[in-house]
């Protein structure tokens, strides 16, 4: 059987093999599924994260997502040009895993860049994922989120603002197939 996902529910991927490179799967999704968020409604937010949530974590974890990703959405909509939030993940580790629970570390990167709201920006992160075995699935019981480790940039790199960024990308299309808006 395949790692997963086997489907998708609410716009979330779902349906991940009960070992650990479904849990694996599962925590990578659910670790830079704010990429997808951003382009839902609030209701859709809520679908998407009662599909991937435990039960018993789902109130509480809604209530945080739609409340973040609706203020996002809100700020970087008020930019005149296209906005670029990309959250991409780079490398995992598994710090515990049974059969019923599995807590994994994913590091990632998210890119943002909207004009007259953010400048062009790179935040490095450490998503802690804590899931359970539930209804037939690996779901997600709890998030956090740490900076780091972050690299220096690069010698030949230099600061860009939004529109110039914005215009070196023009053509470009994202391998995700997400819009950039």
């Amino acid at each position: 059987m395949p790692s997963g996902p086997a489907e998708e529910r609410a716009g979330m991927p779902v349906g991940y093999s009960r070992d650990e490179t479904g849990a694996v799967s599962a925590a990578i999704a659910f670790a830079t599924a704010s990429q997808r968020w951003l382009y839902f409604g609030d209701d859709e937010v809520e679908a998407a994260v009662r599909a991937i949530a435990t039960p018993s974590s789902a109130d509480e974890l809604v209530a945080s997502v739609v409340e973040e990703v609706s203020k996002a959405r809100e700020q970087l909509g008020a930019s005149p040009g296209r906005v670029w939030w990309l959250v991409r993940p780079l490398a995992w580790s598994v710090l515990d895993r049974d059969d019923d629970r599995a807590t994994v570390e994913v590091w990632a990167v998210t890119v943002l860049s909207a004009a007259e709201v953010a400048a062009p920006q790179a935040e490095w992160g450490t998503f802690t994922v804590d899931l359970a075995w539930s209804g037939g699935d690996w779901t997600l019981e709890d998030i956090r989120n740490e900076p780091g480790p972050t690299p220096m940039v690069g010698p030949g790199d230099r600061p860009w603002d939004a529109i110039p960024f914005d215009d070196a990308l023009d053509g470009f299309t994202r391998l995700d197939g997400e819009p950039v808006r």
